[in-house]
């Protein structure tokens, strides 16, 4: 119980969307909006089309590729988004890192293939950011300092705890997405 992974587990699961203040719902909104509207300005970007290029049109129909109006895997649609979004680097900026460009594609993705329902997809918003913001505060010196990215770093973890949250794990199969998460991040 006294591991770090293990209490940020238990907060993602004892999180309930009830309790999420009314001004934090406001900013979870605002940073999926401004994260769709980047993801449509960078659609057209070569990195974009090489990955379109690269055939990541599944035949899981899972999730939609938002600028697109195709659909694929839960992973690939949370992939091309993630890369149209953070493509022109017009990103939101928070924590040290870009938090909407890497949680956004995936909530959306993973909450289409769940049917999660609004309110889910903002509680797994906070599950995520709160995880990244608990990270990013455990180091005096800022990552971009030490030549780390910290949305690369912070943002698989958090990825991870948010598609736990609107996955329902319970703490022990939560506390794993993020230490296999962290692992590769």
């Amino acid at each position: 119980m006294g591991s770090l992974t293990r209490r940020l587990a238990e907060s993602i699961v004892s999180l309930e969307y009830k309790k999420i203040p009314t001004a934090a719902v406001e900013t979870v909104k605002r940073g999926f909006i401004d994260c769709i509207g980047v993801m449509f300005a960078g659609r057209d970007e070569p990195v974009v089309k090489l990955l379109l290029n690269e055939n990541l049109y599944s035949e899981k129909k899972e999730a939609r590729i938002l600028f697109d109006r195709s659909m694929t895997s839960s992973p690939d649609a949370a992939l091309l988004n993630a890369t149209a979004g953070h493509a022109l680097d017009y990103d939101d900026v928070a924590i040290d890192g870009h938090p909407s460009v890497v949680l956004v594609p995936a909530i959306l993705a993973e909450g289409e293939r769940l049917r999660a329902s609004g309110a889910e997809l903002i509680a797994a918003y906070v599950a995520g950011y709160e995880v990244w913001g608990e990270l990013a505060s455990r180091d005096e010196d800022k990552y971009h300092a030490k030549g780390w990215h910290p949305s690369g770093v912070f943002g698989a973890v958090a990825a991870a705890a948010a598609g736990a949250r609107l996955a329902k794990l319970d703490a022990g199969r939560t506390a794993h997405a993020i230490a296999a998460a962290a692992s590769m991040s």
